[in-house]
Protein backbone atom coordinates (compact mmCIF):
# COMPACT_ATOMS: atom_id res chain seq x y z
CA UNK A 1 0.00 0.00 0.00
CA UNK A 2 1.25 3.48 -0.80
CA UNK A 3 0.02 6.61 0.91
CA UNK A 4 -0.03 10.10 -0.54
CA UNK A 5 -0.90 13.23 1.39
CA UNK A 6 -1.60 16.64 -0.06
CA UNK A 7 -2.52 19.90 1.57
CA UNK A 8 -4.68 22.48 -0.17
CA UNK A 9 -4.99 26.05 1.05
CA UNK A 10 -7.79 28.17 -0.32
CA UNK A 11 -9.10 31.71 -0.01
CA UNK A 12 -12.84 31.10 -0.02
CA UNK A 13 -16.05 31.89 1.82
CA UNK A 14 -16.66 30.27 5.21
CA UNK A 15 -19.18 27.64 6.22
CA UNK A 16 -19.85 26.32 9.73
CA UNK A 17 -20.31 22.67 10.62
CA UNK A 18 -23.87 21.44 10.49
CA UNK A 19 -24.76 19.89 13.84
CA UNK A 20 -27.92 18.34 15.15
CA UNK A 21 -29.41 19.96 18.28
CA UNK A 22 -28.96 17.82 21.38
CA UNK A 23 -29.77 18.24 25.03
CA UNK A 24 -27.25 18.19 27.84
CA UNK A 25 -29.10 15.20 29.30
CA UNK A 26 -28.70 13.22 26.07
CA UNK A 27 -24.98 13.97 25.99
CA UNK A 28 -24.60 12.96 29.63
CA UNK A 29 -26.42 9.67 29.07
CA UNK A 30 -24.17 8.88 26.14
CA UNK A 31 -21.09 9.53 28.24
CA UNK A 32 -19.02 11.09 25.47
CA UNK A 33 -18.29 14.41 23.77
CA UNK A 34 -21.10 16.21 21.98
CA UNK A 35 -19.35 15.70 18.64
CA UNK A 36 -20.12 11.97 18.95
CA UNK A 37 -23.79 12.86 18.45
CA UNK A 38 -23.22 14.62 15.12
CA UNK A 39 -24.15 12.79 11.92
CA UNK A 40 -22.71 14.70 8.92
CA UNK A 41 -24.90 12.66 6.54
CA UNK A 42 -28.11 14.27 7.82
CA UNK A 43 -29.66 16.22 4.95
CA UNK A 44 -27.58 14.62 2.19
CA UNK A 45 -30.59 13.13 0.38
CA UNK A 46 -34.11 14.15 -0.65
CA UNK A 47 -32.83 17.61 -1.61
CA UNK A 48 -31.57 18.49 1.85
CA UNK A 49 -28.58 20.05 0.07
CA UNK A 50 -25.96 19.39 2.75
CA UNK A 51 -22.49 17.87 2.44
CA UNK A 52 -20.77 15.25 4.66
CA UNK A 53 -17.17 16.39 4.23
CA UNK A 54 -14.58 17.95 6.51
CA UNK A 55 -14.83 21.52 7.78
CA UNK A 56 -14.34 23.55 10.94
CA UNK A 57 -16.61 26.36 12.17
CA UNK A 58 -16.08 29.48 10.05
CA UNK A 59 -13.35 27.70 8.09
CA UNK A 60 -12.26 28.79 4.63
CA UNK A 61 -12.28 25.23 3.22
CA UNK A 62 -15.14 22.72 3.15
CA UNK A 63 -13.45 19.61 1.75
CA UNK A 64 -16.10 17.16 0.59
CA UNK A 65 -16.95 14.63 -2.14
CA UNK A 66 -19.00 15.63 -5.17
CA UNK A 67 -21.28 12.99 -6.67
CA UNK A 68 -22.93 15.05 -9.40
CA UNK A 69 -25.68 16.82 -7.45
CA UNK A 70 -25.86 20.55 -8.15
CA UNK A 71 -24.79 21.36 -4.58
CA UNK A 72 -22.17 18.62 -4.44
CA UNK A 73 -23.26 15.44 -2.67
CA UNK A 74 -26.34 13.26 -2.99
CA UNK A 75 -26.51 10.12 -0.83
CA UNK A 76 -28.51 8.25 -3.48
CA UNK A 77 -25.61 8.38 -5.96
CA UNK A 78 -22.74 5.89 -6.05
CA UNK A 79 -19.92 7.65 -7.93
CA UNK A 80 -17.59 10.41 -6.73
CA UNK A 81 -16.32 12.90 -9.30
CA UNK A 82 -13.81 14.48 -6.96
CA UNK A 83 -13.13 15.92 -3.52
CA UNK A 84 -13.45 19.69 -3.88
CA UNK A 85 -12.72 22.70 -1.69
CA UNK A 86 -15.84 24.84 -1.45
CA UNK A 87 -19.34 23.83 -0.32
CA UNK A 88 -22.35 25.47 1.29
CA UNK A 89 -25.07 23.56 3.14
CA UNK A 90 -28.77 24.20 2.79
CA UNK A 91 -28.87 25.89 -0.61
CA UNK A 92 -30.57 24.51 -3.69
CA UNK A 93 -28.34 26.15 -6.27
CA UNK A 94 -24.96 25.16 -7.60
CA UNK A 95 -22.11 26.84 -5.74
CA UNK A 96 -18.49 25.95 -5.08
CA UNK A 97 -17.10 22.56 -6.02
CA UNK A 98 -13.83 24.27 -6.92
CA UNK A 99 -10.73 22.20 -7.74
CA UNK A 100 -12.12 18.66 -7.49
CA UNK A 101 -9.31 16.18 -6.77
CA UNK A 102 -9.60 12.45 -7.46
CA UNK A 103 -7.10 9.62 -7.00
CA UNK A 104 -7.11 6.98 -9.75
CA UNK A 105 -5.01 4.09 -11.00
CA UNK A 106 -4.08 3.12 -14.55
CA UNK A 107 -4.06 5.25 -17.67
CA UNK A 108 -5.78 8.64 -17.69
CA UNK A 109 -8.08 8.61 -20.74
CA UNK A 110 -10.78 11.15 -19.81
CA UNK A 111 -10.80 14.83 -18.88
CA UNK A 112 -14.50 15.08 -17.91
CA UNK A 113 -14.88 14.20 -14.24
CA UNK A 114 -18.37 12.84 -14.89
CA UNK A 115 -16.71 10.15 -17.02
CA UNK A 116 -13.75 9.25 -14.79
CA UNK A 117 -15.81 9.32 -11.57
CA UNK A 118 -14.96 6.60 -9.03
CA UNK A 119 -17.53 4.10 -7.80
CA UNK A 120 -18.01 3.62 -4.05
CA UNK A 121 -20.33 2.03 -1.49
CA UNK A 122 -21.82 3.64 1.60
CA UNK A 123 -20.81 0.47 3.46
CA UNK A 124 -17.22 1.70 3.15
CA UNK A 125 -17.88 5.37 3.90
CA UNK A 126 -17.86 7.27 7.19
CA UNK A 127 -17.83 10.83 8.47
CA UNK A 128 -17.53 12.69 11.75
CA UNK A 129 -17.04 16.40 12.52
CA UNK A 130 -13.89 17.47 10.70
CA UNK A 131 -13.17 14.08 9.10
CA UNK A 132 -14.41 12.06 6.11
CA UNK A 133 -13.20 8.76 4.62
CA UNK A 134 -14.32 6.46 1.83
CA UNK A 135 -13.04 3.35 0.13
CA UNK A 136 -13.29 3.63 -3.64
CA UNK A 137 -14.06 0.67 -5.89
CA UNK A 138 -10.54 1.00 -7.31
CA UNK A 139 -9.12 -0.08 -3.94
CA UNK A 140 -7.99 3.44 -3.05
CA UNK A 141 -8.79 4.80 0.41
CA UNK A 142 -9.48 8.54 0.59
CA UNK A 143 -9.38 10.54 3.83
CA UNK A 144 -10.18 14.23 4.25
CA UNK A 145 -9.77 16.69 7.10
CA UNK A 146 -9.64 20.47 7.38
CA UNK A 147 -8.32 23.34 9.44
CA UNK A 148 -9.29 27.00 9.43
CA UNK A 149 -7.56 27.78 6.13
CA UNK A 150 -6.50 24.44 4.64
CA UNK A 151 -7.79 21.02 3.68
CA UNK A 152 -5.67 17.88 3.96
CA UNK A 153 -6.28 14.84 1.78
CA UNK A 154 -4.63 11.44 2.26
CA UNK A 155 -4.88 8.76 -0.40
CA UNK A 156 -3.74 5.17 0.15
CA UNK A 157 -3.28 3.23 -3.09
CA UNK A 158 -3.25 -0.52 -3.73
CA UNK A 159 -0.20 -2.01 -5.40
CA UNK A 160 -0.08 -0.47 -8.88
CA UNK A 161 2.34 0.76 -11.53
CA UNK A 162 0.24 3.88 -12.17
CA UNK A 163 -1.10 5.89 -9.25
CA UNK A 164 -2.61 9.24 -10.24
CA UNK A 165 -4.01 12.26 -8.43
CA UNK A 166 -6.13 14.34 -10.81
CA UNK A 167 -6.59 18.05 -10.11
CA UNK A 168 -9.41 19.41 -12.25
CA UNK A 169 -9.28 23.20 -12.28
CA UNK A 170 -11.69 23.43 -15.20
CA UNK A 171 -14.88 22.04 -13.65
CA UNK A 172 -16.96 23.09 -10.65
CA UNK A 173 -20.56 23.32 -9.44
CA UNK A 174 -20.91 26.88 -10.74
CA UNK A 175 -20.38 28.48 -14.13
CA UNK A 176 -16.69 28.66 -15.01
CA UNK A 177 -15.22 31.91 -16.33
CA UNK A 178 -11.46 31.29 -16.40
CA UNK A 179 -8.75 29.16 -14.83
CA UNK A 180 -5.03 29.65 -14.34
CA UNK A 181 -2.79 26.74 -13.33
CA UNK A 182 0.91 27.05 -12.45
CA UNK A 183 3.25 24.17 -11.56
CA UNK A 184 5.66 25.87 -9.16
CA UNK A 185 7.90 22.86 -8.54
CA UNK A 186 7.66 19.06 -8.44
CA UNK A 187 5.39 19.15 -5.38
CA UNK A 188 3.39 22.37 -5.67
CA UNK A 189 0.55 23.55 -7.93
CA UNK A 190 -1.06 27.00 -7.77
CA UNK A 191 -4.45 27.81 -9.27
CA UNK A 192 -6.73 30.81 -9.71
CA UNK A 193 -10.29 29.72 -10.52
CA UNK A 194 -12.83 32.36 -11.52
CA UNK A 195 -16.51 31.51 -11.62
CA UNK A 196 -19.93 33.09 -11.36
CA UNK A 197 -23.56 32.22 -10.70
CA UNK A 198 -25.59 31.34 -7.61
CA UNK A 199 -29.26 30.61 -8.35
CA UNK A 200 -29.09 33.62 -10.65
CA UNK A 201 -26.07 35.22 -12.26
CA UNK A 202 -23.51 36.98 -10.07
CA UNK A 203 -20.40 39.04 -10.51
CA UNK A 204 -17.33 36.85 -11.07
CA UNK A 205 -15.33 35.77 -8.03
CA UNK A 206 -11.96 34.02 -7.83
CA UNK A 207 -10.77 31.18 -5.60
CA UNK A 208 -6.99 31.04 -5.16
CA UNK A 209 -5.39 27.76 -4.10
CA UNK A 210 -2.01 26.22 -3.39
CA UNK A 211 -1.80 22.41 -3.53
CA UNK A 212 1.25 20.87 -1.88
CA UNK A 213 2.04 17.15 -2.30
CA UNK A 214 4.06 15.26 0.30
CA UNK A 215 6.24 13.69 -2.40
CA UNK A 216 7.46 14.66 -5.88
CA UNK A 217 5.25 14.06 -8.91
Amino acid sequence: MRGLRLCVAGVVAASALLTAPVTAQAAEQRGGPLTDLVDPFIGTQNEGNTYPGAAVPFGMVQLSPDTGHNTGYDYSQDHIRGFSLVHLSGVGCGLGGDLPVLPTTGDVTQTDYAKYAAGFSHDDESASPGYYRVGLDSGIEAELTASTRTGVQRYTFPATDKANVLLDAGQALHQMVSTKVEVLDNRTVRTAITGRGFCQDTLPYTVYTITRFDRPF
